[in-house]
Parts: C-alpha cells; sequence; structure tokens
C-alpha cells in the first residue's frame, strides 16, 4: 500500500473494504473443521 494504516488513522476508510481480518478466517476454518470432525464420528 502507499500508505501505512498505522501511522494514517483515517486510512481504513480506504482499505476496510479489502482488508481481511486474520481471526475471523480461522474461526470460520476453526467452526468447519469442527463440523466436519463431528459429522466423521457420528458415521
Amino acid at each position: 500500500f502507499p500508505f501505512d494504516p498505522y501511522v494514517l488513522k483515517r486510512s481504513s476508510i480506504f482499505i476496510r473494504s479489502i482488508y481481511n481480518d486474520y481471526r475471523d478466517e480461522n474461526d470460520d476454518i476453526t467452526t468447519n473443521k469442527v463440523l466436519e470432525d463431528n459429522h466423521v464420528s457420528k458415521v
């Protein structure tokens, strides 16, 4: 990026739509993994 969002506090409006929150992605993966494991164990 041509700017640093940590230095330019108001720049978040420009990157918010393309920024992915890492924790959300992990939560989705973990949830899907648990669901798959439960499904397999019931079969």
